[in-house]
């Protein structure tokens, strides 16, 4: 199986075809506007676990990697899923693999960024006031669903590079 068939499955069995990529777009000044606090909580909670900490040969490092971080998350939801998306994952979970990161502590730190990034969308999504109504919450829950599906894609590609 090659490449793109391989990512072709992954997509259909996730879920995250043209019409949620299509939405994932959408939701990308969402993620712009939020990508910085959600890496400071992230980057905040690395400095206070030494073995996260001493990833990092210092702050102009660990500035450097939030800012990568931060780009790739506009490329996730640009929703062009093609080879150079693919390529640049891969490059990303063998750069972890090389530095001996292991998955725990990638798998948790995605936890702390989705996590802000579900606040983000909830906050901005909420319904105000009585007339929110159903298709506020559908329409957030279908946003929420595409935000995860992605993440989660993302994590599957970088991790799957370690095995």
């Amino acid at each position: 199986m090659n490449a793109d068939q391989s990512l072709s499955q992954r997509l259909d069995f996730i879920g995250l075809g043209p019409q949620e990529q299509d939405r994932l777009r959408k939701l990308r000044p969402l993620v712009e506007r939020s990508v910085g606090p959600a890496l400071d909580v992230f980057y905040g909670k690395i400095r206070q676990v030494p073995q996260m900490r001493a990833m990092f040969r210092d702050d102009a490092n660990m500035d450097h990697a939030k800012a990568k971080q931060a780009e790739h998350w506009r490329v996730i939801t640009s929703g062009d899923y093609g080879e150079a998306y693919v390529k640049g994952v891969r490059a990303i979970g063998a750069t972890h693999a090389r530095l001996g990161l292991e998955p725990r502590w990638y798998i948790g730190g995605y936890a702390r960024v989705t996590e802000q990034f579900v606040h983000a969308l909830i906050e901005d999504r909420w319904p105000k006031g009585l007339m929110g109504g159903k298709t506020g919450a559908k329409a957030a829950a279908e946003d929420l669903g595409v935000m995860v599906k992605a993440a989660m894609l993302d994590m599957d590609l970088a991790i799957t590079i370690y095995m």
